[in-house]
């Protein structure tokens, strides 16, 4: 993986991926689009949507989808994605941050709003308030105990996912959430290089 963008192919399935170097780090530059037996879908059940949007995982699915030599991301490793990104102009401008995320530029990590779905309701949703808001969701791989409202010692296993915030089309944050009842939904998948 030399230079700072390039491609390879999923020995798996012969599908081309591009990728780019983000800071220290390289992340697939779209999502991920492996087909397995189980635990993935293609949005509203349309195979040709897989194409452009990857297919969604179940968190099951996610935990061993990447192609060989990559991984599903960390928390941390999501984290030190958005402080490279927001950190990487001496402008420090938000509207930068967000263009940096975007297609054809030097940082093309190219996020796509592909939704999310919710397997016991069968349905899809994007989240996008009209033009305003838009939320572009990654597995991640950590897992937290406790979780968002919980004691730090509860036992209780929260799964942990990355959103993408767009507002207005100018403010970019990565943020990471989690819930228990994260089995139920199906997210896309971006792997980083182990």
């Amino acid at each position: 993986y030399n230079g700072n963008s390039g491609f390879f192919i999923d020995e798996r399935d012969g599908k081309k991926y591009k990728w780019q170097k983000i800071g220290e780090q390289i992340w697939m530059a779209e999502n991920l689009a492996h087909k397995v037996d189980t635990g993935c879908v293609a949005f509203n059940h349309r195979k040709h949507n897989a194409k452009k949007y990857g297919y969604l995982y179940s968190w099951e699915a996610s935990k061993n989808v990447c192609p060989k030599g990559w991984h599903l991301p960390t928390k941390e490793e999501f984290r030190i994605l958005n402080n490279t990104i927001a950190d990487d102009s001496s402008r420090f401008s938000i509207r930068y941050a967000f263009d940096n995320f975007k297609s054809g530029n030097d940082l093309d990590f190219n996020s796509i709003n592909s939704g999310y779905y919710e397997n016991v309701d069968n349905k899809f949703y994007r989240y996008r308030l009209l033009r305003l808001l838009r939320k572009d969701y990654y597995w991640a791989s950590t897992m937290t105990f406790g979780g968002p409202y919980g004691s730090p010692n509860d036992s209780v296993q929260f799964h942990r996912f990355a959103y993408l915030i767009n507002y207005q089309r100018q403010v970019c944050v990565f943020a990471t959430d989690d819930s228990y009842n994260l089995k139920d939904y199906y997210f896309a998948v971006r792997c980083v290089k182990d």
